[in-house]
């Protein structure tokens, strides 16, 4: 449903056929079908995948980044929660091709879509009839942190790939925030002979300049840890998610010099970050507490300097005046290829944006 939503909502579905075919998935037939149910038009995608064969993780590796990242990690997630519920090892967990492929399509259908943050406010999980769990155990355990509740019908309503997106793509929200609306997308799923409309909606707009969401700030001192294990420590917490990290020079009992360990997780992500803390640094303790944070209206923006492409994003709302932040890496490489002086192609980044109409109407 969530593959239907976004290219209802106008993910084009050529593209993502074509990036799934000539990254990862070449034999891949995806199918787009306009569906009727309940009085409501909705987008129900098949994707058509041949099993003879399982897909290798070489395959997975071919995906662009941001998508490859975003597909393994959701894959972990749910092979994990899977076998904790099991209690299988995690090797003894198999995954179809067509579980690798829904989830890939989904994550790569985000990603084109250009949405920044995806939001999900209370998930309505459906309620046992006596004759199963519901939610799934493996469900419940990918769903932590985000506002579960039972009904409105009987039998499961959330399917563990379903909990695995949520956790890999979404922040819970309480409710829809406020937003200038600019599309909507429904998604079809493939119950039948229900009471109700098995469908998925996505809302796609515009933040107020200012909003508020929650986050969970992951604190521990360390002062005997070797200096290469901080480094690795950082890359981890970031490719597991975290929103920021940061390291600060502090003086712990008895003098010794130690290393405050900062980690800023976003809501959903909190607990798998706490224990990578726990597993990959010399710390036998972290606080974890949960901080409220403001956040300005932002977009990704693309100039053209004298030097070459220089991507960055504009930022404003909340009275402070539109400003626009040149992505370093992008000028650092102009730099080494050209060897002209790092301030210089700032600077000229700079100009090109306050030129340009590169974030016009907003």
């Amino acid at each position: 449903m969530v593959l239907g939503a976004l290219v209802d909502q106008g993910v084009s579905a050529d593209d993502l056929e074509s990036l799934l075919r000539s990254s990862a998935i070449p034999d891949l037939r995806m199918e787009c079908r306009r569906v009727e149910n309940h009085g409501i038009a909705a987008m129900q995608i098949f994707l058509h995948v041949p099993e003879r064969e399982k897909l290798s993780d070489s395959a997975l590796g071919n995906l662009p980044e941001p998508v490859r990242t975003r597909v393994v990690q959701a894959l972990k997630d749910l092979v994990e929660a899977e076998a904790v519920s099991s209690g299988k090892t995690i090797s003894a967990v198999p995954l179809s091709n067509r579980t690798i492929v829904e989830i890939a399509a989904a994550v790569a259908a985000f990603d084109l879509s250009g949405i920044e943050r995806l939001l999900v406010s209370e998930v309505r999980t459906g309620h046992s009839n006596g004759l199963e769990l519901v939610p799934g155990p493996a469900v419940t355990r990918l769903l932590q942190g985000f506002r579960i509740a039972a009904g409105p019908y009987g039998g499961n309503l959330v399917t563990a790939d379903g909990a695995a997106l949520v956790k890999t793509l979404a922040e819970p929200c309480e409710r829809m925030p406020s937003m200038e609306l600019a599309g909507v997308g429904v998604g079809a799923g493939d119950l039948e002979d229900v009471v109700f409309p098995n469908m998925l909606r996505v809302f796609v707009g515009t933040a107020d300049s200012e909003t508020a969401d929650e986050v969970t700030v992951i604190e521990t001192q360390i002062d005997d840890m070797s200096a290469e294990l901080f480094g690795v420590l950082m890359e981890d917490a970031f490719r597991a998610g975290a929103l920021d990290v940061m390291f600060t020079p502090v003086y712990m009992k008895k003098n010794r010099p130690g290393t405050l360990v900062t980690v800023l997780a976003p809501a959903g992500r909190e607990e798998d970050l706490g224990r990578l803390v726990l597993r990959e640094s010399t710390t036998v303790g972290v606080r974890m507490h949960r901080v409220e944070r403001r956040i300005l209206r932002r977009k990704e923006v693309t100039v053209q300097t004298s030097f070459g492409t220089v991507r960055g994003k504009a930022v404003w709302g909340a009275g402070v005046e539109r400003r626009f932040k040149p992505e370093y890496e992008d000028c650092l490489r102009i730099h080494r290829e050209t060897g002209k002086p790092l301030l210089e192609i700032l600077a000229a980044a700079q100009r090109a944006y306050e030129s340009s109409n590169a974030d016009s109407g907003e």
